[in-house]
């Protein structure tokens, strides 16, 4: 998906379909605002394709820190542990502050804290899996950057459509109506999407706003 058929799909939901008044320029700031808000409204409502597993890696001994964690890492679910080269892994223990232990041959518990995973550091190096959710749907810098979320594209006009016409037209009455829209859209694309590669009933959240069909 294209931020060019964003642009086009929410022009179409503003009633301005030759972009007379929605032109690029005017919607593109809204396109990069719901791209983030977006991303937040699926992992809040338990969009699974966000959560990654990483490689292996190695932690030096006496190392408090990841010495590399992923680029795209958002919100740890957990870690594992294992000695170096081994695939027997464990959880460890997220704790609130850093226990005040010596270490040893294992690390134990881990801590987020600073935007930083913290570890007491273990006597020798270990192996540890982040099991985590990812920020991985890319960066918009223009009309011809990609979206790399499948079918997301009514969901994406619907948000932007909205936030256009909240904050530009200030048309309140459209705002509301494409607000509930970007709700019901929201519930089916993660319906769908949850369905398709889980195999399991989705129990849909309630959004906290009126849906409306917009006419």
């Amino acid at each position: 998906m294209t931020v060019t058929e964003v642009l086009e799909s929410a022009a179409v939901l503003l009633g301005d379909a030759n972009k007379i008044f929605f032109v690029d320029d005017v919607l593109l700031p809204f396109v990069k605002a719901a791209h983030l808000e977006i991303q937040n409204d699926l992992i809040a409502n338990g969009f699974r394709p966000f959560e990654v597993l990483s490689v292996v890696i190695t932690i030096p001994a006496n190392s408090k820190v990841i010495p590399v964690p992923p680029d795209n890492l958002f919100v740890i679910q957990k870690i594992e542990e294992a000695a170096v080269g081994s695939t027997d892994f464990v959880q460890m223990h997220e704790r609130a502050w850093e226990p005040n232990t010596v270490p040893s041959t294992v690390l134990g518990s881990w801590v987020f804290r600073e935007s930083k995973v913290q570890l007491i550091g273990a006597t020798v190096d270990r192996d540890i899996k982040l099991y985590y959710i990812a920020n991985n749907v890319g960066t918009i810098s223009g009309a011809g950057s990609t979206i790399n979320l499948t079918n997301a594209l009514p969901v994406y006009a619907a948000r932007v459509a909205y936030l256009a016409a909240q904050f530009k037209g200030r048309n309140k009455e459209a705002a509301r109506a494409l607000l509930g829209l970007y709700g019901q859209r929201l519930v089916s694309y993660i319906t769908i999407e949850i369905k398709s590669q889980q195999g399991v009933t989705y129990r849909r959240r309630p959004y906290s706003t009126k849906r409306q069909a917009i006419t």
